[in-house]
């Protein structure tokens, strides 16, 4: 029996998230069509296996594997920052992990599968390592302004913003990557880089750069641009802009991106309504209500101080003159957009999960 292999890297906290994601790959199999979901993990509790291994059907089988053993000797070198967990450098090992595999489809488990993926596993990578989409936000970012990464992502990564990829949907070429011993490549540069700002992710990139084919974005929607500005689209450049509007239009898959902002923080945002139907009837729908509402009230204090900044700010400006004056008023430009943004998504009556 053949099956299209889908591997996903977890720990507790992501065990929710998976389970949702691979609901929402049931919905979307067809009927010839067999799944083998491969989770990878060194921190993963009996209790959350069991519920997930309760997701098996005839079309999707799960397996566990722990890779403690062949990540233990490398794991003091993973850097990580921010909501970035060490789970994430698990990808660096997958052509040995499995090594009778020639491809696997690697996804995060903040993903939700919204069409019926073997299309996506029908596309041609032979002769590149991946295949994967367009990071949004720093193509946004690199567009629109020169941000603080502008220099490290050209001189130390040795890449094109421009041509930065995320990593959370990649088609991997596991026998290409095996032949030219990528995983080595990757483990050698994190030592070299140190502590890459966004973390495997930027390994890829500057070890894979010249050997990723980019596949439509629709595969990998990423969620999060709505909360980072409100002009989004208009700061995306022409050449991206209507690539990133069909895949907002049209998700074969959303990837549920950025630090924190998540459907059980913004249920009132753009596809969250889907995350919470399939939330629903599960053995995590209550504990997701209880990370919905510890975020409401972590979000009335951010509310806080951002109305308290924007009053001094006010203050400042009254008092001020010339490039003081200017320097003040765009500062409460831009926290009252701040303001704006998050109330769109969490002001208490807009802060239930629609149904």
């Amino acid at each position: 029996m053949t099956f299209n292999h889908i591997v996903f890297s977890i720990n507790n906290d992501y065990a929710p998230y998976l389970y949702i994601c691979l609901k929402s790959l049931l919905t979307h199999i067809k009927p010839c069509d067999k799944y083998k979901a491969c989770i990878l993990y060194t921190e993963l509790s009996d209790h959350h296996q069991e519920n997930l291994l309760n997701l098996q059907t005839d079309n999707l089988k799960i397996e566990f594997i722990n890779v403690e053993t062949i990540i233990r000797k490398y794991k003091d070198n993973f850097s990580i920052n921010n909501h970035f967990t060490i789970e994430t450098y698990y990808r660096f090992f997958l052509p040995r992990i499995f090594p009778k595999l020639d491809k696997v489809l690697y996804l995060d488990a903040d993903t939700m599968i919204m069409k019926d993926i073997s299309p996506l596993f029908n596309i041609d990578i032979n002769g590149y390592y991946l295949g994967v989409t367009h990071d949004c936000e720093i193509v946004r970012a690199s567009n629109f302004i020169r941000t603080k990464y502008s220099n490290y992502f050209i001189k130390t990564l040795n890449i094109d913003p421009s041509n930065y990829f995320q990593a959370g949907v990649m088609l991997v070429n596991l026998k290409k990557m095996r032949e030219d011993n990528i995983t080595d490549k990757l483990l050698d540069a994190l030592e070299r880089i140190g502590s890459p700002k966004f973390v495997d992710q930027d390994i890829l990139n500057t070890v894979c750069r010249d050997k990723v084919l980019f596949i439509p974005q629709n595969w990998n929607y990423t969620w999060h641009l709505q909360f980072c500005d409100s002009d989004y689209l208009e700061h995306l450049p022409d050449y991206f802009r209507t690539s990133y509007k069909e895949a907002e239009d049209d998700p074969y898959i959303i990837h549920f991106t950025g630090n924190k902002m998540k459907p059980t923080n913004y249920p009132n945002a753009l596809y969250a309504s889907v995350f919470w139907n399939y939330a629903q009837n599960t053995p995590y729908y209550s504990l997701l209500i209880e990370q919905k509402e510890q975020y409401f009230k972590e979000v009335q204090k951010i509310k806080s101080k951002i109305s308290i900044k924007i009053k001094k700010y006010k203050i400042l400006n009254m008092i001020s003159l010339g490039l003081f004056k200017s320097k003040y008023h765009k500062k409460i430009e831009k926290r009252e957009e701040d303001l704006s943004r998050i109330k769109k998504y969490t002001e208490k009556e807009n802060n239930e999960p629609k149904k």
